[in-house]
């Protein structure tokens, strides 16, 4: 049961990331003309706010008992990390 509510939020997490947000579709489209993959040093190491909102909806997933845990996991992981990146973007915005 548990594997099934703690590997999903990371397919939710990952189509928000490069269907709605397009955080790195730039370096995408540029090392797929190479035919290469993306520099490490070019993306981050670590994605707090993906990692905050796969925990979230994991636990979610697994405590909410309406519908199908997995479908609620990856609906919750989205929408979250979509919220925050945006919530984020728009604090860097005002900070700089």
């Amino acid at each position: 049961m548990m594997v099934g509510v703690v590997f999903p939020p990371i397919a939710g997490i990952m189509l928000v990331d490069y269907y709605l947000l397009r955080t790195h579709r730039a370096l995408l489209d540029a090392t797929r003309q190479e035919g290469t993959l993306p520099d490490s040093t070019a993306t981050p190491f670590m994605n707090v706010i993906a990692l905050f909102s796969c925990g979230v909806a994991a636990v979610s997933g697994y405590v909410i008992t309406a519908g199908i845990p997995a479908l609620n996991a990856i609906a919750i992981s989205g929408a979250l990390y979509w919220l925050l990146s945006h919530l984020k973007q728009i604090i860097v915005k005002r900070v700089s």
